[in-house]
């Protein structure tokens, strides 16, 4: 999918991972990212660093109890 269609995604929630948080926003901020409507209303679980991102996506059985809690705060905090 192209970035000229990323408005035509549907979801409940935008899960995003991004290296920190001034690399999120950046992305948040594009264009093709302002299209989405996940973004628009602030339904965006972001998932941020580098060790998290790298351990538990994708999950496996070791690293998914090590990730969980932020998994869920980011999500939690996305349906707010």
């Amino acid at each position: 999918m192209s970035f000229e269609e990323a408005g035509k995604l549907t979801s409940d929630i935008l899960l995003s991972y991004a290296d920190d948080a001034a690399a999120q926003e950046r992305t948040l901020a594009q264009p093709w990212a302002q299209t989405m409507q996940q973004v628009t209303e602030g339904r965006v679980a972001t998932v941020n660093g580098t060790e998290l991102i790298a351990a538990v996506s994708p999950p496996t059985v070791l690293s998914l109890t090590w990730g969980i809690d932020a998994y869920l705060e980011a999500l939690a905090a996305a349906v707010k």
